[in-house]
């Protein structure tokens, strides 16, 4: 059960046609199943499917603690299971504008599921957006700027996903960062090499995701193309 405050909600003025829309979108097998909603004291409570292996940030620390990498082949099956998701999403016109790694939830198959829809949004006329909202650190250049951005925001995070999955640490944060250091870095796109020793395929789709990121106006279809063939 998700818990969320009402204040949230009334911010969004087409809660209900959202809500319809994503009961509808996560009828799918790498996105989390997102149940009912109902309100109870100014909380909105959200059912959805529980993941039992919690999420992908959990999973990076505790290879941390380990001080090991996470195998590539599971780096390669949660990529093209999140690219699948992403791109059912955009089909449908509805951009996530929160994908991290604490929204990436997994399964008891240790599946990856495309979760919290809180911030997302449906284009209807428009195909653009300059509401400024996400995760910092998450964000893509144009939303740190607050100029119009559209679907490919989200293929920015997706990068900023794999970067963390390849190195375990996150590209434009570290432990003296502020959210002005870091949209900066965004913005400039002062981004770290991988540095990653092993695997030279997730190398080389690190590389081709940079490109992508450098280009911010890349589709989830030119991610697919560029990324999961060589997985």
């Amino acid at each position: 059960m998700n818990v969320v405050n009402e204040l949230r909600v009334r911010i969004r003025k087409d809660t209900g046609r959202n809500e319809r829309a994503l009961i509808e979108v996560s009828v799918h097998p790498f996105i989390v199943r997102y149940k009912e909603a109902f309100l109870e004291d100014n909380i909105l409570y959200v059912a959805m499917d529980f993941c039992s292996k919690g999420d992908l940030s959990k999973y990076i620390k505790r290879y941390k603690k380990t001080n090991t990498l996470i195998p590539e082949r599971k780096i390669k099956r949660w990529l093209l299971q999140i690219i699948t998701a992403i791109k059912f999403m955009h089909d449908r016109k509805l951009i996530h504008r929160d994908l991290k790694c604490n929204n990436i939830f997994l399964d008891d198959e240790e599946r990856a599921k495309v979760g919290d829809f809180g911030l997302a949004k449906i284009f209807e006329n428009t195909e653009q957006t300059n509401t400024l909202c996400g995760t910092i650190g998450y964000m893509a250049p144009e939303i740190c700027r607050n100029v119009a951005y559209s679907f490919p925001a989200d293929i920015w995070s997706l990068g900023v996903i794999l970067y963390e999955l390849m190195s375990l640490r996150h590209p434009f944060k570290s432990e003296h960062s502020n959210m002005l250091s870091t949209a900066q870095k965004i913005c400039e796109e002062e981004v770290c090499a991988v540095g990653r020793q092993n695997g030279k395929n997730i190398q080389k789709n690190g590389s081709n995701m940079e490109q992508i990121w450098r280009k911010s106006g890349a589709n989830v279809a030119q991610c697919g193309d560029n990324v999961a063939p060589k997985l």
